[in-house]
């Protein structure tokens, strides 16, 4: 432009015929339906409803509907990397997946489906976690440490499922109080040096909510889980555990639904205990989880002690060993 001449000026820019004022078809992205952006906003990953909700104040009020969040798991991941440089392996390195994001939906989610942590958490994760008013429906925690047992009386209310990892008492005992609380997992990690805690019957334990599941893996605590099962034994329905229960025990469980053990199919003193601990009993049916000495497994004896428990249950007896 040479020097002297007045600025050209720009021509008003109409807006599009689709969105002239006053038009129905017309609508902003702030706008919309609730109900369609609920359902849109539940086919995404929790990442992203977060991104999302951090849009307006629809965008905001429709991501924090529990309606989008009540049905999704989420879990803290880490995973050991092997360091190298030049060929040479230097050393391990824990790496924490997704932590930001972790911390991120904890901090936002009205609520979660399951959620599981990790023994080694970040602290900006664990505080994040310890100070959010998400409600859990189910959660796995390492037994072992003390922040998963105060975590538990922080979130007792609505949970409902609770899976523990090599649990101590102070960790048993919260999850056993939290009210709502209606299936109990244990696992039992390889730990030579681990011994699970044994329920006194002097423990004080108030329930609003019966227990009507109990899980236990990975490891044979007869004497603990028998002491779960006598206290609860009431309002137990289901019960798979990697021992077999003492015969008193399987007695008290008196509404008892479906049973799984590990026995000797072989041994006499397992198949009486067994059949004392069922007698009077009518059950949907009965599992051999695993079996000792699986790799001398007599199967023709195993199906003679299934065919003699055959009274006791309404379908049948199975064994995986035999399957």
């Amino acid at each position: 432009m040479e020097s002297g001449e007045p600025p050209k000026k720009r021509r008003a820019t109409q807006p599009p015929a689709d969105r002239q004022d006053g038009d129905e078809a017309s609508v902003r992205w702030s706008e919309l339906p609730a109900r369609a952006l609920e359902k849109t906003l539940s086919l995404l990953c929790a990442s992203d409803v977060v991104s999302a909700g951090q849009t307006c104040r629809s965008w905001r009020a429709a991501a924090k509907e529990p309606g989008v969040w009540q049905e999704r798991d989420l879990a803290y991941s880490t995973v050991y990397e092997l360091m190298v440089f030049m060929d040479w392996p230097l050393s391990n390195g824990l790496r924490h997946r997704d932590a930001r994001t972790f911390v991120r939906v904890v901090r936002f989610a009205p609520c979660l489906h399951w959620l599981k942590t990790a023994e080694v958490m970040l602290p900006a994760a664990r505080k994040a976690l310890t100070n959010s008013n998400i409600k859990l429906f189910g959660i796995e925690v390492n037994g072992r440490l003390a922040w998963p047992a105060k975590l538990l009386s922080q979130k007792e209310e609505g949970l409902q499922e609770v899976t523990l990892v090599n649990p101590n008492m102070g960790c048993l005992l919260a999850a056993l109080r939290c009210r709502d609380l209606r299936s109990l997992k244990m696992k039992f990690c390889q730990d030579k040096k681990y011994t699970c805690p044994v329920l006194s019957k002097d423990v004080r334990i108030e329930r609003q909510n019966p227990l009507k599941g109990l899980v236990c893996d990975g490891g044979a605590f007869p004497e603990a889980v028998s002491s779960l099962m006598e206290r609860f034994g009431d309002t137990l329905e289901e019960v798979y555990v990697s021992c077999l229960p003492s015969s008193a025990a399987l007695a008290r469980c008196t509404g008892l639904r479906s049973l799984g053990v590990n026995l000797a199919p072989a041994s006499p003193e397992d198949r009486e205990q067994l059949l004392a601990g069922l007698h009077g009993k009518q059950l949907d049916f009965i599992v051999f989880k695993a079996v000792k000495d699986w790799d001398r497994h007599p199967k023709e004896g195993c199906k003679a002690f299934r065919q003699q428990l055959q009274k006791f249950v309404r379908s049948d007896v199975r064994c995986k060993m035999c399957a």
